[in-house]
């Protein structure tokens, strides 16, 4: 995501702020910030719909799949 918000950055001439990023797009401060540090496990798919929206991105281009197997 932090490509993402950069490029958007570049395109638009501003930096965005975490509270801009959670205020323009709408979606809450935990879910940006879980995403901006790659930490994010479940995201609601209305806030990825939003930020994809936002972006503007694909969802695809916002999203990694990372498998972790169950510890056993």
């Amino acid at each position: 995501m932090r490509l993402l918000v950069a490029a958007k950055e570049h395109r638009e001439r501003r930096k965005l702020s975490l509270r801009t990023i959670v205020q323009e797009a709408g979606v809450p401060i935990s879910t940006v910030q879980a995403m901006m540090n790659d930490t994010a496990r479940r995201v609601e798919l209305d806030d990825i719909g939003r930020l994809c929206e936002w972006l503007p991105c694909e969802v695809g281009e916002l999203l990694r799949l990372e498998y972790i197997p169950d510890a056993q």
